[in-house]
């Protein structure tokens, strides 16, 4: 989650990157900076297989929860993860060793968030938020506004339940609207300055705390999600997958609709997919991927964090 420099593109530079099918008659062209590649990663992923984690790029896997817990979500960030699952809400702040349940499951958890010692949760009880590892915890939205997605990065929190989307940029103690409840927010993401937001309405993004807003999707291409994360933004909607290495301005095709794109996210240079033809990871932009866990393993969810 950080902020990366914009560069100028000398006239003439186009990079020509294929889509995750490696077809040269799907490639598609765009002009991007020229950026260094990720050195190592961290990677999780959901799939029938359980939630699994690495954190070197996907060449060594842990799994965290397996097959029988039925995991439904995960976070990774550093050496930090969060795993919910038919056990409850977990953390570890160490590669997965040891584990803190942070949500028992009678709370029925749903959502969790890791960002080194920040956490949020959301459970039956509401939705809450921990900036110093659980061992004080802070109502974000109480049990009756029936919160569904929650977002930590620090001292910036999201949280999305029948108030609307609302983000606080100080640990939760000012709050700002950034989706009204008519407009029906799905989810949000918080990284920084960053902000994402979904509904019905469509899906935006501000890289300056909400002061200006970008549309990346118009309602009528449905987006089903969205991640921002630094001038680094990724949406999934009715055109296919698409990512932005430079806040908006121009786009890069990295699953066509026919791939059936369900899940994406990004973090600097690195890239994670989930479409039919299973999860998958880029370490540079999108120029080459690697499949981290097939198809016929039903991946549903994976996130990346460098």
């Amino acid at each position: 989650m950080r902020c990366v420099p914009r560069f100028s593109v000398p006239l003439g530079m186009v990079l020509v990157l294929m889509i995750i099918t490696g077809s040269a008659s799907s490639a598609s062209v765009i002009r991007i900076p020229p950026r260094a590649t990720t050195p190592s990663i961290d990677v999780g992923v959901l799939s029938d297989r359980g939630a699994l984690v690495s954190f070197d790029s996907g060449h060594l896997w842990t799994t965290v929860a397996v097959s029988q817990l039925r995991p439904t979500d995960i976070s990774v960030s550093g050496s930090d993860v969060g795993v919910v699952s038919s056990t409850g809400a977990a953390v570890s702040y160490d590669f997965g060793h040891h584990w803190t349940t942070i949500a028992v499951p009678s709370l029925k958890p749903s959502d969790i968030s890791v960002s080194g010692t920040d956490v949020g949760v959301v459970s039956s009880a509401g939705a809450a938020v921990t900036f110093d590892s659980g061992h004080h915890w802070l109502t974000v939205a109480a049990s009756q506004l029936r919160p569904t997605d929650i977002s930590v990065s620090g001292s910036d929190v999201g949280v999305v339940s029948t108030a609307g989307a609302i983000v606080s940029f100080d640990s939760g103690h000012h709050w700002a609207t950034v989706a009204v409840p008519s407009t029906r927010p799905k989810s949000v993401v918080v990284s920084g300055a960053d902000v994402g937001v979904v509904s019905n309405s469509g899906a935006w993004a501000t890289f300056n705390r909400g002061r200006q807003w970008v549309t990346i999707s118009g309602f009528f291409l449905k987006p089903t999600e969205l991640t921002v994360s630094g001038v680094d933004v990724a949406v999934v909607n009715e055109d296919g997958a698409v990512v932005s290495f430079d806040s908006g301005l121009d786009w890069l095709t990295v699953a066509e609709p026919t791939q059936k794109p369900s899940a994406i996210s990004v973090s600097g240079t690195a890239i994670g997919l989930v479409a039919a033809t299973g999860a998958s990871i880029s370490l540079d932009s999108g120029v080459h991927w690697t499949e981290v866990v097939s198809h016929n393993l039903q991946p549903t969810q994976v996130v990346v964090s460098a």
